[in-house]
């Protein structure tokens, strides 16, 4: 079948027309052949046929066009949900003078945001004392023995699988932190969210408050200098994470 007329070997111009003499004939499904990869769609750019392949592990993507794009892709089709933490369920860890840290470990408290597909937003309440040196790092780590295990602050960032955001301890006013957040991928049960005070200096080492009820002002929890301190109240994190719908 060569679609040219008169004997030529050259393939004319043609659409497959069954009604059509020497138009090919309409293209027949398991008989057409493409060099596709399998359940893959095809799209047109404008000028030419393109191949989007299926996800390489299927969990519920959808085929959709984002704001803005000109060509579909395969997304979730997600909405944000933002936990905020005010009850129980965190750990701390503080050794020496120098540094320390609190996290917040998600359990059944924070079913609404684990089996997310990302991780988009943290930020905590806090305050430092401004002749506190060092950095604040608010990170992840996959679970609570990982988060027990380090003996400073050094090994306890090494140990983090995410860093959201990183600010100096000085010079922060008392408050909730509003940082330009790295999103992660989503959250699963049992990893913990806090932060970490690395390279902390000076004779308060790195205090700290969470802010519990900002309408009546904040309440001390966790602070490194004496190491041993303990509050009853639990810290106020906020976390936003887009969750499949």
């Amino acid at each position: 079948m060569g679609f040219s007329g008169g004997g030529s070997n050259v393939t004319k111009p043609h659409t497959h027309d069954s009604s059509i003499s020497q138009d090919g004939g309409a293209l027949a499904a398991n008989v057409t052949q493409f060099g596709l990869s399998s359940g893959s769609i095809l799209y047109s750019d404008g000028s030419n046929i393109q191949e989007l392949t299926k996800p390489a592990s299927p969990s519920g993507e959808v085929l959709r066009f984002d704001t803005g794009a000109t060509t579909p892709s395969w997304d979730h089709v997600t909405q944000d949900v933002t936990y905020e933490q005010l009850t129980d369920d965190y750990s701390f860890n503080v050794y020496g003078d120098d540094w320390y840290s609190m996290a917040v470990v998600l359990d059944s408290n924070a079913s609404s945001i684990t089996g997310s597909t990302a991780c988009t937003n943290v930020q905590f309440g806090f305050y430092t004392n401004a002749t506190t040196t060092g950095t604040i790092y608010c990170c992840r780590w996959p679970d609570l023995a990982t988060y027990s295990a380090e003996t400073s602050a050094a090994d306890l960032y090494a140990a983090a699988d995410h860093v959201y955001w990183s600010r100096a301890v000085s010079g922060n006013p008392a408050g909730m932190s509003n940082e330009t957040v790295t999103e992660s991928d989503g959250l699963d049960v049992d990893c913990l969210i806090g932060y970490v005070i690395v390279g902390a200096t000076g004779s308060s080492g790195a205090t700290g408050a969470f802010y519990e009820n900002f309408t009546t002002g904040y309440v001390t929890k966790r602070s490194s200098s004496g190491a041993t301190g303990t509050y009853s109240s639990t810290p106020e994190f906020t976390i936003t994470a887009s969750m499949p719908l």
